[in-house]
Order: C-alpha cells, then structure tokens, then sequence
C-alpha cells in the first residue's frame, strides 16, 4: 500500500487514549489498515481511531480498536475526546463546528447509530462534553441484555460487552488479592472473559477479535466521592486494559439497573471513579452517567469524563 498523510489529532479521557483522524485524506478500501498502523507501534499508539468525515449533518466516524485491529460500532471515550479536539482550528473547520456559542450541538454517526454531543464552552474551549448514548443503549438491548455464569461467576451480558461486579468475583477467587491489580488478578479477568467469548462468540476465539471484547468490572465500595469504583480489562492478552470507558461505564449502568442495584422511575445520577492507572479499580476521576429509568429498564443514557485532554496534533504518515 501507497504510505499516505494524515492529519490526527491524540487525547484522553481518563486514560483512555484516542487517535483522530481525518478519513478524507485515507483511501477507500484502507480505512481498518491504517487506523492499524496508527494504532500500534512505533507509530503514535491508542486505545481505538477514529476516521472522521464531513456529514451533511454533522460528523460521521468509523472506529477500530487495537484489540483486533478491527471495526467496532462505537466508542464512548473517542466522543468526549471529539468534543475537546473541536476546539481547535483545523479540526473545527474541517468538520464545520463553531465553537462560539456557549453551547454547540454535534451529531456523530456510528454504526451504532446516531449520537448526540452537546458541546460546554467557555471562551472559546470545550470545557465539558455530554454524550448521548441511546443509539448504544438500543443497539445494546436489540443484541439481548441477560444474566449468566462465566468461569463460576455471575455477570451480565449487555449487548457484545461483558459485566462483572468484583465482590462476585472475589467470592469464587478467595484467595487472589483484588486490592492492588497484578499478574493474578488479570489471570482471574482474563479466564472470566475468555469463558466469556467461548460461549457467546465461538467464531472469535479468544484471542485478536473485537467480539466479547468489551469488558466492565465494578464495585460498590467507593474509595472517594463516587458511587462505583471500575476499571476495563478489555483484552488482557494483548495488554488492552482501560482506566476508562464511557462504552463500558454505560455498560455497567445498565447492568446494576438490570440487577436491581439502581431503582426508582425517572431521572437518575450513577458516579463511577475512574481514570489514573491499571493497577487499580477505580481513579481520582468521575465518569458521570445520567440515566433515565422506567419500570426498572433503561430508557436513555448519557455520560461526561472529568478529565479529557488533547496530547498531540500534526501529520502521520500511514
């Protein structure tokens, strides 16, 4: 393949990184081979890409993750790091977003299907990004949202993703120690969701795919000013393992609704401390979900990270 110039932009929402590039100057055909060599080393690195490309109605992406190297329906993360990277000359003009208002609205399309951004600014700089995830949400109980057993242990299948809650995993693991995340623990991870993709996803195997990739854990014994504590060993394997993950946070809200751990019709608030390392469950951040319920399921879900920050800009070659 012919190496060609991109222009990207790199940033984080809680450590979980993501590259954006514009799909315009990508050729048809190539879009999943590039992302793959933005992706992974020696080039810039990420958790997914992102090709943008200019909609009539506002912005359209195709996402691919390292875990795989291959397309994904949506990435929560990738929206909050949008948001930030709109402030910046060339990506906001490329797109046609303005970013004089206090409050700009952007439509995303995924192949999850349409999400709505609701940009905060002040003078001139994205300083909160609202992300609306119905189209997840949607996608996610059309997939099918169940209880189940995986490796002894019962967790929820949402859609293609998996959720566990740790004090469940400790039961069956009694002896591994969840307090600090080492090599044990992540064996414990990596057999629950290998048992995991084996049942749902036998095309897949259990290594290098996308499906059964998207892994939540969570705990109900905050550490600091949240309600949940999560982390996102999404492929262990591979080493792809988020701090993290609006995807996967929202994930978990369905799941503790599904479970009975959220009650109550109407507008409901769920805390998630996230962010920081690997080595821990939870963060100094907050991942901060806001749900709408009605007869115990939920009917709209959005979320915003505290931290998002833009790391690097300019040109790969790919």
């Amino acid at each position: 393949m012919k190496t060609v110039e991109v222009e990207f932009i790199k940033g984080h929402m809680g450590g979980n990184e993501i590259i954006l590039l514009n799909g315009h100057q990508i050729p048809d055909g190539q879009e999943r081979d590039k992302s793959a060599v933005a992706l992974t080393p020696p080039s810039v690195r990420g958790h997914q890409a992102g090709l943008l490309y200019n909609d009539e109605k506002g912005i359209r992406v195709k996402v691919v993750s390292v875990t795989g190297l291959d397309f994904i329906s949506m990435c929560g993360g990738l929206t909050q790091v949008l948001g930030k990277a709109l402030e910046q000359g060339n990506f906001a003009d490329i797109y046609e977003i303005t970013t004089q208002e206090t409050t700009t609205d952007v439509t995303l399309f995924t192949d999850a299907g349409p999400i709505y951004l609701t940009l905060n600014i002040e003078d001139g700089q994205v300083v909160k990004t609202e992300t609306e995830m119905n189209s997840f949400l949607q996608e996610s109980y059309q997939k099918g949202v169940r209880s189940t057993e995986v490796a002894g242990v019962p967790a929820y299948k949402v859609g293609g993703a998996l959720c566990s809650e740790l004090d469940d995993i400790k039961d069956r693991f009694p002896s591994v120690d969840f307090g600090e995340l080492g090599t044990e623990a992540y064996s414990v991870f990596e057999k629950i969701q290998n048992d995991f993709v084996e049942r749902f996803f036998p095309e897949s195997g259990t290594k290098g795919k996308t499906q059964g990739k998207t892994f939540a854990i969570y705990d109900r014994h905050p550490e600091k000013s949240g309600d949940i504590r999560v982390i996102f060993p999404h492929d262990v394997s591979t080493g792809h393992i988020e701090p993290s993950c609006g995807t996967g946070t929202s994930v978990v809200g369905i799941t503790m609704c599904e479970r009975g751990q959220i009650s109550g019709d109407g507008e409901l608030r769920l805390i998630a401390e996230s962010g920081g390392d690997t080595h821990h469950l939870g963060g100094p951040e907050k991942t901060t979900l806001q749900m709408k319920m009605k007869k115990g399921r939920v009917e709209s879900i959005s979320f915003n990270h505290s931290l998002v920050e833009l790391l690097a800009q300019g040109t790969l070659w790919l």
